[in-house]
C-alpha cells in the first residue's frame, strides 16, 4: 500500500510540473562563438538546453553577432537546436536592397567610394555617407559584385580596387571566410589567390591593393546600415530642409561669413552659419543660408591668380548652381561658369578656413548634405555654465568658447591665441573634440 502511494505521488508530481527536454545547441558557418536564445538566456555552441515539453520553436531566438545574418531551426528528432551563420551577406535583389558598411578587423575603417575610375580608400566610418554604403549582388555561384549607394561597382586598375560606374568594369569576387580569424571575410577577386589588403597598413585613408590570403590587414565584415530613403534636398514654400554641406574629403562644413564675404570651410560648429537650404531643383536652384544669405560667385583676386570665389550676399545669384552625382554624393556646379572649371572646389587647399572656388569636376569636389540631426555631436559649442565665473589672477585668459565655435569671419585671427618662441610658433584654436 504504502508503494503504491508514493508511485502515484510521484506520477501526480509528473503530471504538474510537466517533462523537462534536453536540447544541445549546434552552431554553424561564419562563427561558432554565437548561439541561441532561452528564457533570456544564451547557450552558445555545445550547450544544452533543457526546456519544457510544451516548447515551441517561437521560445528560441539567434545571437546576431559580427554582422552576420543567423537562422534557427530545430531537429525534434535528435533534439539539436541548429543556429547556421550565413556565410556571405545578403545578396541584394531588384525587390529588396541590402545596405553595408564594409569594416576591417585591423583599424576598423571602412570601405569608401571616391567616384567612378577614382581609387577605393578606408575611412573612418560615417553611417550617414552613402558613398560607404555597398551591397552584393549575384554574379554566379559563390561569385558576387559589390556595389556602392552611388552606383559604382568595385573594380580594379594598376594594381588597386577602385569603382566603376560601367559594370562591364566590375570584377565578379569571392567572400572566404579569413583563414586568420573565421569570424571575418575576405574579398578575393576572380582568377586570383591573393585577397584586399589595406595597403600599407591598417587605418583610415589607405588604398586597397592585394596581398596573401590571412594577412592581418585582409580580414573585414560586412555590418548592415539602415537605408533611409533620403528626404528632398529641395526646400518648397510648405517645408524646409536645413543642411550641412561637407566636403567629403576633408569632412569640413561650407560656412556663411556674413554679408558680402567670401565663403569659408570650417569645422563642424552648431551654427546658423552652417546651415543651408537649397530652393529650385537639381538643374537650377539658390543655396541659402540660414542667416538668409544666398551663395554667390564674385570675381577675385587670389594667390592663383584671378578666379571665382563663393560669397554669400543678401541677393540670388543670376545664373543659380546645379549638382552633379559623383561617388555617392554631389557636385555643385555655378550654372555661370564658361568652360570646365565650374564646380566648387576647396581652393587652395583642403583645410579649415580656405575659400572656395571652382575648379573641374573631380573626386576632391564632392559634398553631402547631411541632416543636422543625424550628424554625431561631437562639435566645439559655447560653454554656457560658467558664466559667472572669474579667474583668480588678473592676467588670466578666460574664454567661453572655442575660436572654432565662433561666428566670426577670420577664427584664427580674431580669435585664436598665437603661441611661440621666436623661431617656431602655432595658433591656438582651443577646441575640445578637435584643435585646428
Amino acid at each position: 500500500m504504502k508503494r503504491t502511494f508514493l508511485l502515484m505521488f510521484a506520477l501526480l508530481c509528473l503530471v504538474v510540473q510537466g517533462w523537462a527536454i534536453d536540447f544541445t545547441v549546434s552552431v554553424t558557418g561564419g562563427t561558432t562563438s554565437g548561439g541561441a536564445v532561452y528564457n533570456g538566456k544564451t547557450y552558445k555552441n555545445g550547450a544544452t538546453i533543457s526546456v519544457a515539453d510544451d516548447y515551441e520553436k517561437s521560445d528560441f531566438s539567434v545571437v546576431s553577432i559580427f554582422g552576420y545574418s543567423g537562422k534557427l531551426d530545430l531537429d525534434r528528432t535528435n533534439f539539436i537546436v541548429k543556429v547556421v551563420y550565413s556565410v556571405s551577406p545578403a545578396v541584394s535583389t531588384d525587390e529588396k536592397s541590402v545596405w553595408y558598411q564594409i569594416k576591417f578587423k585591423n583599424g576598423g575603417a571602412v570601405l569608401q567610394d571616391n567616384g567612378s575610375g577614382q581609387n577605393v580608400t578606408t575611412a573612418n566610418a560615417d553611417v550617414t555617407l552613402p558613398n560607404q554604403q555597398w551591397c552584393v549582388l549575384s554574379a554566379g555561384t559563390n561569385y558576387y559584385y559589390i556595389v556602392s549607394n552611388g552606383g559604382n561597382y568595385l573594380s580594379f586598375s594598376n594594381s588597386r580596387f577602385q569603382t566603376n560606374s560601367d559594370q562591364s568594369k566590375a570584377v565578379k569576387v569571392k567572400l572566404p571566410q579569413s583563414t586568420s580569424d573565421k569570424n571575418y571575410y575576405e574579398i578575393q577577386r576572380n582568377g586570383t589567390s591573393q585577397n584586399m589588403n589595406q595597403w600599407g597598413g591598417a587605418g583610415s585613408g589607405k588604398e586597397l591593393g592585394e596581398w596573401t590570403a590571412g594577412d592581418p590587414n585582409n580580414p573585414l565584415t560586412f555590418i548592415e546600415v539602415e537605408y533611409v530613403e533620403p528626404v528632398s534636398l529641395f526646400s518648397t514654400d510648405s517645408k524646409e530642409y536645413w543642411y550641412n554641406v561637407k566636403f567629403n574629403n576633408s569632412g569640413l562644413m561650407i560656412q556663411d561669413n556674413g554679408a558680402d564675404a567670401k565663403a569659408t570651410v570650417q569645422n563642424a560648429n552648431n551654427a546658423n552659419s552652417q546651415l543651408w537650404k537649397l530652393v529650385g531643383n537639381a538643374s537650377k536652384f539658390q543655396m541659402i543660408s540660414k542667416n538668409g544669405r544666398y551663395a554667390h560667385m564674385v570675381q577675385s583676386s587670389t594667390n592663383s591668380g584671378q578666379t571665382y570665389l563663393v560669397h554669400t550676399k543678401s541677393t540670388e545669384d543670376a545664373s543659380g548652381f546645379s549638382l552633379k552625382e559623383n561617388g555617392g554624393g554631389y557636385e555643385i556646379k555655378w550654372n555661370g561658369a564658361s568652360g570646365d572649371k565650374a564646380y566648387f572646389n576647396q581652393w587652395e587647399g583642403a583645410s579649415a578656413g580656405k575659400n572656395i572656388g571652382l575648379w573641374s569636376s573631380e573626386a576632391g569636389n564632392v559634398v553631402f548634405f547631411v541632416d543636422p540631426a543625424a550628424t554625431p555631436a561631437m562639435i566645439e559649442a559655447p560653454i554656457t555654465g560658467i558664466s559667472k565665473f572669474t579667474p583668480k589672477n588678473p592676467n588670466t585668459l578666460w574664454y567661453k568658447t572655442s575660436a572654432e565655435a565662433t561666428e566670426v569671419k577670420y577664427p584664427w585671427m580674431e580669435y585664436a591665441l598665437p603661441l611661440g618662441n621666436g623661431e617656431l610658433g602655432c595658433m591656438v584654436f582651443g577646441g575640445v573634440f578637435k584643435e585646428e
